[in-house]
């Protein structure tokens, strides 16, 4: 029996939170190619699905902006296909979710300038 190959996915969060006001965004990323080609490797018979989040925040006494990237992805069900499989999202989730908590700290930034006039972070 074939399975049928699911592609892998990639899940964005951002969150600023001023005050009372919370602003979320979440999205399914386009997966870039690099993450595609380390898909196609690895599929293998495609029985086992891995997926990594890491979840990153900026935030003093509540106030700020978070961001969260989950990649999930088929692979070989073998133990070292899947060990490789954990590292390589772990490095491409903590790679993304920092470039995302950098957005979403600008986003906050500029919410505070405009909620705060003149007054420092």
């Amino acid at each position: 029996m074939e399975l049928e190959r699911q592609q892998p996915k990639m899940m964005i969060t951002r969150v600023i939170k001023l005050d009372s006001t919370v602003t979320t965004d979440v999205s399914e990323g386009d997966v870039p190619e690099e993450i595609m080609a380390f898909a196609d490797a690895v599929v293998g018979n495609g029985q086992a699905r891995v997926s990594v989040s890491t979840p990153m925040d900026m935030k003093s006494f509540g106030n700020g902006s978070g961001a969260s990237v989950s990649i999930t992805l088929s692979c070989n069900q073998d133990d070292d296909t899947i060990a490789t499989v954990v590292r390589q999202l772990g490095a491409w989730t903590r790679f993304f979710a920092k470039e995302q908590c950098s957005i979403a700290d600008d986003e906050f930034r500029q919410l505070h300038a405009q909620r705060y006039p003149g007054k420092a972070l």
